[in-house]
């Protein structure tokens, strides 16, 4: 099967466990710099990988969904969790799910890092935009927070289309110390909260 069929059927997966209006905004708010990325989605994952039989859809969701609550992954774990029920997955499995992953996972992963990216004097092109791409899909190893400073200067639709490809927030900031309190504000308050007497 070529690439163009395995694509045509991935999509046509796709459109059946989230809906074609969610499918096409999706793919739509990834842009040009997406693109690829979807292309890669609809043919090797829906078009091949979902449609081997080994598991049935239903398993298949199921796993999903522990995949991705055990990732830290809120906003792909509502995209599959539509894509269980649809699959017939029942409203009990999917809790069971919830209540199953934090029995073996931390919410944290161990060695999450904090990401300060300084784009300050950066000349950005077709091939960083790649390496960066890959960075933030792959997110290995798991980024707790990150923040961005110089990066002003950016096109708003790249800004757009990294936070619709990665689901993530990108905050941009003017200095290295605020960018620094920002990313270890959170840690300093539970610090504070659990050094303080009760």
């Amino acid at each position: 099967m070529d690439t163009s069929e395995l694509h045509a059927r991935g999509l046509r997966r796709r459109k059946k466990l989230f809906g074609e209006a969610d499918v096409v905004e999706r793919m739509a708010a990834a842009g040009e710099f997406g693109a690829p990325l979807q292309n890669i989605i609809n043919a090797y994952v829906y078009g091949d990988v979902w449609e081997r039989p080994a598991l049935t859809d239903a398993m298949r969701s199921l796993v999903m969904l522990g995949m991705m609550a055990a990732s830290s992954k809120p906003a792909e774990f509502r995209v599959h969790a539509k894509g269980a029920l649809a699959n017939g997955c029942t409203a009990a499995q999917v809790a069971t799910i919830c209540d199953l992953v934090p029995s073996y996972v931390t919410p944290e992963p161990e060695h999450s890092v904090l990401l300060l990216a300084d784009f300050s004097d950066a000349q950005i092109d077709r091939n960083a935009l790649e390496h960066l791409k890959k960075a933030m899909v792959y997110d290995r190893p798991h980024v707790k927070r990150s923040a961005w400073i110089g990066a002003a200067n950016f096109p708003k639709a790249f800004y757009d289309n990294v936070k619709a490809f990665t689901v993530r927030e990108f905050p941009i900031l003017q200095t290295r110390e605020q960018a620094l309190s920002y990313l270890v504000g959170e840690d300093l308050e539970e610090t504070q909260e659990l050094a303080s007497p009760a």
